[in-house]
């Protein structure tokens, strides 16, 4: 995603630096997706018994993405285009 995610921690996504390549507007929204995602993957395995992937949790962050652009200003909705490239999936 452009930046380093190997050891971090939920608290550290707070204090990285957005990449150069990608916009600044609704930065904080896709950390919160991203913390959301996290989230729903955890309760995935806890009451379905559902295991973690990479894979998975990668392309249901595009589709919660794309999702929730749906709620941003029209000028936005770019933004969510733009961190969908960036989602290793």
């Amino acid at each position: 995603m452009g930046f380093p995610t190997e050891h971090a921690t939920v608290q550290s996504l707070w204090t990285i630096d957005r990449p150069a390549t990608v916009p600044s507007r609704q930065f904080s929204t896709v950390i919160l997706l991203v913390c959301w995602m996290i989230w729903k993957q955890r309760n995935d395995l806890v009451f379905q018994r559902l295991k973690p992937s990479h894979p998975r949790f990668w392309l249901q962050c595009r589709d919660e993405a794309r999702l929730w652009s749906l709620r941003f200003k029209q000028a936005d909705r770019f933004v969510a285009d733009v961190w969908c490239y960036y989602f290793p999936c």
